[in-house]
């Protein structure tokens, strides 16, 4: 993974301020209007970090989902050939971290925070994105 970010690279294209935590628990809608939360992990990464988090709490339905994330993202910010290809690893370089999250907070009841099917799922996608890079 690291040589393809280091490919992709840090252009203001690709790279900037993002929030980082961007999924569904952190979004809030107050009169119709949607309001993020929780600035704690904001800094400078990938645009597509933070499209790999708003998948982070999803299961199976993953793949099915990211498509339609992808096309409505590119209504407001077209997106290029590269950045589609790349969006599953964003996604798993996301669930990745969350897992590493999750080891470090033991303390916390992790059934209620991770869909049954978080570790089959990010596991499948590791699988994939492994031998996309072989091919």
């Amino acid at each position: 993974m690291e040589d393809v970010l280091r490919r992709f690279g840090k252009g203001p294209c690709h790279y900037g301020m993002i929030h980082a935590d961007l999924h569904r628990s952190n979004i809030i809608v107050k009169d119709g209007v949607m309001q993020i939360l929780d600035f704690t992990d904001c800094g400078y990464g990938w645009y597509l970090y933070d499209l790999g988090c708003t998948l982070v709490e999803c299961g199976a339905e993953v793949a099915e989902l990211l498509p339609t994330l992808l096309n409505g993202y590119s209504s407001i910010r077209p997106l290029t050939r590269e950045e589609r290809m790349l969006a599953p690893m964003f996604v798993l370089l996301r669930r990745i971290v969350r897992l590493g999250w999750l080891a470090t907070h033991g303390d916390r009841d992790m059934e209620k925070l991770v869909v049954p099917e978080y570790f089959a799922v990010t596991i499948c996608m590791a699988r994939q994105f492994i031998y996309q890079i072989k091919v």
